[in-house]
């Protein structure tokens, strides 16, 4: 459960900060403990108890005074270790998924046809799903040979999944 970013306290919390934070260009880095690439640190709670929290969603509360609530603090950056309250941005849970499938620090995600066809369940082939958008057979007839449900056909055909849309629809062309 997350705890209320009002009942924390802020000098403690702005120390702490303070004592590891290092600038690094135009960014002002947290060097202390990190989940993944996620700063975090231990705050007081005032009542003698300390929580784990979000250096950012701390930061942000520091420098605007309001708890972010439901909303996620992101950098404009792109440097997931900076915690300077100008690169600090707030953004909805659908933003951030808007986000995700979008160019970010220099490098692509992977659309979804390339990690369709990374997973090890996966039956189709992109080479096979380039059939079966390209064949004008009955799904039920391409069904069977190519040992799938024809839901899966109807699927693809109707663009619900290998979707060839995206930073990667030239190299999910493939050529058979």
């Amino acid at each position: 459960m997350r705890k209320s970013l009002t009942k924390i306290d802020l000098t403690g919390a702005q120390r702490s900060i303070a004592r590891h934070t290092v600038e690094v260009g135009d960014c002002l880095e947290w060097t202390a403990y990190s989940r993944g690439s996620t700063p975090q640190m231990r705050v007081s709670l005032g009542d003698g108890t300390s929580a784990g929290m979000y250096v950012r969603r701390v930061q942000w509360t520091l420098s605007r005074g309001t708890d972010p609530g439901k909303l996620l603090i992101t950098t404009r950056c792109g440097n997931p270790r900076c915690v300077r309250p100008e690169h600090l941005k707030a953004i909805s849970m659908t933003e951030n998924g808007r986000r995700c499938a979008k160019r970010e620090n220099g490098t692509l995600r992977r659309s979804l046809c390339i990690q369709a066809a990374a997973q090890r369940n996966a039956k189709l082939t992109p080479e096979a799903v380039r059939e079966i958008k390209d064949s004008s057979e009955p799904g039920t007839a391409i069904a069977a040979r190519l040992g799938v449900h024809q839901s899966t056909v109807n699927n693809v055909r109707r663009g619900r999944t290998w979707r060839e849309s995206g930073p990667f629809a030239q190299m999910v062309r493939f050529s058979t």
